[in-house]
């Protein structure tokens, strides 16, 4: 009896096994036909109502247009034998309905909820209906050479959109929101009466085909500039003589422009919203300048080329903080003055300035300079003292015509050891560092004639003084920690004034003495008892040399 006690509970512990695996084999389909549908609703095949909704929708539109030449069997209502017309699962998703002399089309086209492609070319529809909006799974609509002379605003709903031609009607402008067709890739407009794009045009990132030729156009919105992956622009057979500078540059980017021989870019518009965008980036300035005069003759500080280009603007002290991109646009530009202001950065367009020769930028809070500074070719004299700056980009070294190059009053650590490459360097000037070496490029520089290296922490080891310092006519080594100063100081013979004051020299050399052309030689707050007397001697000769008073000649 107990044995078959026993035989039955396991008998009955098998048959719930086998009962929950099966629940559990169950509960897996489910939710994988669930998942799977939940992905694709058209997995699932048409309700019969659904089919025979399609159909009467098919059928009113054929109805509408009396002349059609659609050939459709309307006893066929399943639509298998209709040209033009594809389905799937029993939903109708393609319609092709090119050159079958269609007049109109039926409010009832907005319930083909999984249509996705829809091409009406070559017929004589005079507009859309606004139900078009419904169609939201649509993706391709082709409406070109018909009479639409607009198109409705709901078309703006189609998200999914990714190609529309609306080639040869008679469309004299667009429906607003056209920026919300986010996936819209080609866009065909040509041969209509349009002449204005609005603006938001330029908003659509992933576009890449734009045909506007044939209008009647006179201009365009720079914002068509934002259009960066445009393969092709198409602009002929207008009334353009000038497009905005900003759609020009898309050529830069492999955008190919077809435009009439006579079009130009225009440059003035181009610098006018760069200088709005600047004014408009800093709402407390003080610049002064009346933006209704778009040809910025009246504005304060900005000076025009004979071309009517921007190429020298003051904008010092003008409660500035924030320099926009758009700076990059003033390409004629040859000074630009931005000293005593708020400013924390440089953005990487200051490289796009490469007519700039003038560059001045003190007393800001610039804490690094873009590299890209080191495109600015044709610059000969930077100024950047009194900011926050520690450490030069590498190719600031690529600027090949520069002249004066001056860094007080920052926070450098050090100097580009290749700097000898600014081989046109006259003026140098890093007196207020922090210094502690400097590299042997710099004293390759034979073009120096003034080095300034005031007020950092330099020793003797700094100063490896080449022959190739020739010209030097000033050099300040003040307030620094020199205990000696070698004596290839006095290979520099065209010295006119040195300055060795506030350091802890014990001695200085007697080569100083052949320094004959020395007008100043300062050698105050040291621990110097006495110095050469050949030194002394170069009184004679004119040179001045402030001393301690209780330092003698030796």
């Amino acid at each position: 009896m107990h044995n078959e006690l026993k035989q039955y509970k396991m008998k009955l512990q098998i048959k719930i096994y086998k009962q929950n695996l099966l629940g559990i084999i169950y509960t897996m389909l489910l939710c994988y036909l669930f998942i799977s549908c939940s992905k694709d609703d058209n997995m699932l095949p048409a309700p019969p109502q659904r089919k025979a909704l399609d159909y009467q929708i098919m059928k009113a539109i054929y109805e509408a247009n009396a002349n059609n030449t659609l050939n459709w069997n309307m006893d066929d209502v399943t639509m298998q034998s209709w040209n033009g017309v594809t389905q799937q699962n029993g939903y109708v998703t393609q319609l092709n309905l090119e050159n079958k002399s269609l007049t109109s089309i039926t409010n009832g086209i907005g319930n083909l909820t999984k249509l996705s492609s829809l091409s009406l070319a070559g017929n004589s529809i005079i507009n859309l209906p606004p139900e078009i909006g419904k169609l939201i799974t649509l993706e391709t609509l082709d409406v070109a050479d018909n009479l639409l002379d607009n198109l409705p605003t709901e078309i703006s709903k189609l998200e999914k959109l990714s190609t529309i031609s609306v080639a040869n009607n008679a469309l004299k402008n667009l429906p607003v929101g056209m920026d919300k067709l986010v996936n819209l890739e080609s866009l065909d407009l040509s041969h209509n009466f349009i002449d204005k794009i609005p603006p938001e045009l330029g908003m659509l990132s992933k576009i890449y085909n734009l045909a506007l030729n044939n209008n009647v156009l006179s201009e365009l919105p720079y914002e068509l500039g934002n259009l960066t992956i445009l393969n092709s622009l198409l602009l002929r057979n207008n009334q353009l003589t000038t497009i905005p500078q900003e759609i020009c540059n898309l050529e830069d980017n492999g955008t190919v422009i077809s435009k009439d021989a006579n079009v130009t870019c225009d440059l003035d518009g181009y610098n006018y919203r760069a200088l709005v965008a600047i004014y408009n980036a800093n709402p407390s300035n003080t610049l002064n300048w009346d933006l209704n005069d778009t040809t910025m003759l009246s504005w304060d500080h900005v000076y025009l080329n004979s071309d009517g280009l921007v190429d020298d603007l003051d904008m010092s002290s003008s409660n500035i903080s924030i320099i926009p991109s758009e700076i990059g646009n003033l390409t004629e530009l040859k000074s630009l003055e931005l000293s005593h202001n708020m400013i924390a950065e440089l953005p990487s367009s200051i490289g796009k300035l490469t007519n700039l020769t003038n560059l001045y930028i003190d007393d800001n809070l610039i804490k690094e300079l873009p590299p890209e500074i080191g495109d600015l070719g044709n610059l000969e004299n930077l100024s950047a003292c009194e900011n926050l700056i520690e450490l030069l980009p590498n190719n600031i070294v690529n600027l090949s015509s520069l002249k004066s190059l001056d860094l007080c009053y920052n926070l450098l650590v050090s100097i580009p050891d290749d700097i000898d490459a600014l081989n046109l360097l006259e003026i140098l000037n890093l007196n207020n560092n922090q210094l502690t070496d400097l590299p042997l490029g710099l004293f390759k520089l034979d073009k120096l004639i003034a080095l300034y290296l005031s007020n950092n922490q330099l020793t003797v080891n700094a100063l490896k003084i080449d022959k190739r310092l020739i010209q030097l006519r000033t050099l300040h080594l003040s307030s620094n920690k020199f205990k000696r100063i070698p004596p290839e100081i006095g290979r520099l013979i065209n010295l006119e004034n040195l300055y060795l004051q506030d350091n802890q020299l014990e001695e200085i050399p007697v080569e100083i003495g052949n320094l004959t052309n020395l007008n100043t030689l300062n050698l105050q707050i040291n621990n110097l008892t006495s110095i050469p007397q050949i030194v002394c001697d170069l009184q004679d000769k004119g040179t001045t040399i402030i001393l301690d008073t209780d330092v003698i000649c030796n």
